[in-house]
């Protein structure tokens, strides 16, 4: 049984501090040597990008010696554009963010980010036979400002056959000519709930074919899938487009915040929402690795779940994002806060931000009232307790009511009033919470 060698790509800290030294200097037989290769990126990656083109050969792999590339949490991008997260970025239009030269690997959850994106793309897959490169919740941000783009994904050999699945490709630049990728003719790519938007040619299919299943694709008009005389090869199952050339055609979506690359699903886009069709052989989770509902598939990368989750958590320093805290709270839980009565949930911590997170979602609300009772097992004159709601507009918490004036164990009430929304709702969803500090 294969043996697992395993290396760390951080900033700090770990093996290596880019992809392209870790792949560089583990060049090996996996076969012969009776090994998978795991190579795990990790860590606060907002004092800056992964900067060099990776190129992943000289390597003989097979089913059980396989290489396998993923973020950890820490590291993974959260399905949009997050500067604390995983990039490769690159610069020069003469290169690509990644060159597998090599089969049996998969990547999941990386990054890249290329600007400008003109001539090599995003991923240029080279020499690789059969469906044995996988491309899993990963996102490309191509910016282009070029009158002829070229593409994100390039192959050069016509057996190539790689899967992507809960991938999102975006061209972000404000010319884009080009396709999102291209190959020799009679490819089969194999793009499974995947979102891509803004490219002249979103799914270039009149070449080759492959297999479409579940995909979004918001292109610039010109085609969706196929060609512009409307060709298209491959097997096609519950794509929806916003021209007329999806099973689920002529359709315009919103999406959380589409301008800055955030492209999960709101919802009010219902036209997405509960179409899709169910293939939990090929996966079952969506980008952000949620589980997808049995029977009621979305299409895109994105799975929409109403976000009605409260969370809570101890931290040495106040979280500045309104990502999800570390425990979920319970069904049970979520009744216990929605009555104004004595059952309480509690979060414990020695010396740290005791918070309490809640989420809803407002859908078309203008305005809303909040009101929080409870207690502390620490008075509110030695530490204040803050109610704050997150201001999506300049990515900061804004306070709401501080209560400094009651004594441990004692009931008392946080309350406000947000007369206007329209800086709170991420999509349709607003972010509250409830915070002290231990001593």
């Amino acid at each position: 049984m294969a043996t697992q060698l395993k290396k760390t790509v951080k900033p700090s800290g770990g093996d290596y501090t880019s992809l392209e030294a870790c792949m560089n200097a583990n060049e090996q037989n996996l076969v012969t040597a009776d090994k998978y290769f795991d190579v795990e990126i990790d860590g606060d990656w907002s004092g800056g990008n992964d900067t060099s083109e990776c190129t992943i050969h000289n390597y003989t792999t097979s089913s059980s010696a396989y290489i396998n590339i993923y973020t950890t949490a820490t590291a993974f991008h959260g399905g949009k554009p997050d500067t604390t997260k995983y990039c490769n970025y690159q610069t020069d239009s003469d290169v690509s963010n990644l060159r597998v030269h090599s089969q049996y690997v998969t990547i999941t959850g990386l990054f890249f980010k290329k600007v400008p994106a003109w001539d090599y793309g995003g991923a240029n897959l080279t020499n690789v036979s059969e469906p044995n490169v996988v491309f899993a919740s990963c996102y490309w941000q191509m910016h282009n400002s070029y009158a002829s783009n070229r593409n994100c994904l390039y192959a050069s050999v016509a057996s190539i056959e790689p899967l992507f699945k809960n991938c999102v490709i975006w061209s972000s630049g404000s010319v884009s000519s080009g396709a999102m990728f291209t190959f020799p003719d009679s490819i089969g790519w194999e793009f499974i709930n995947c979102t891509v938007i803004g490219w002249e040619g979103n799914f270039p299919t009149d070449l080759g074919g492959g297999t479409f299943t579940n995909n979004i694709s918001h292109g610039r008009g010109t085609y969706d899938y196929g060609d512009w005389a409307g060709e298209k090869r491959g097997t096609f199952t519950t794509n929806l487009s916003f021209d007329s050339s999806g099973e689920i055609s002529n359709k315009t979506l919103t999406f959380v915040d589409s301008a800055n690359g955030d492209f999960h699903l709101l919802s009010t886009d219902t036209d997405a929402i509960d179409v899709g069709t169910d293939i939990t052989s090929i996966t079952t989770v969506d980008i952000d690795g949620q589980t997808r509902e049995v029977g009621d598939w979305d299409v895109g990368a994105d799975e929409y779940f109403a976000p009605t989750n409260f969370s809570r958590g101890d931290y040495a320093s106040l979280p500045t994002t309104n990502a999800d805290l570390e425990t979920i709270y319970s069904a049970g839980e979520i009744t216990q806060v929605s009555l104004d009565d004595s059952d309480r949930v509690s979060q414990t911590g020695a010396g740290q931000y005791i918070i309490h997170q809640y989420k809803a979602d407002v859908e078309a609300n203008t305005s809303c009232s909040l009101k929080w009772n409870g207690q502390s097992s620490l008075s509110t004159v030695t530490s204040a307790v803050k109610l704050q709601i997150y201001k999506v507009s300049t990515t900061t918490w804004e306070d709401v009511d501080t209560e400094s004036g009651t004594g441990a164990n004692t009931d008392f009430d946080l309350t406000g009033t947000i007369a206007d929304l329209t800086n709170y709702k991420d999509g349709t969803i607003i972010t509250c919470r409830v915070y002290q500090l231990g001593t």
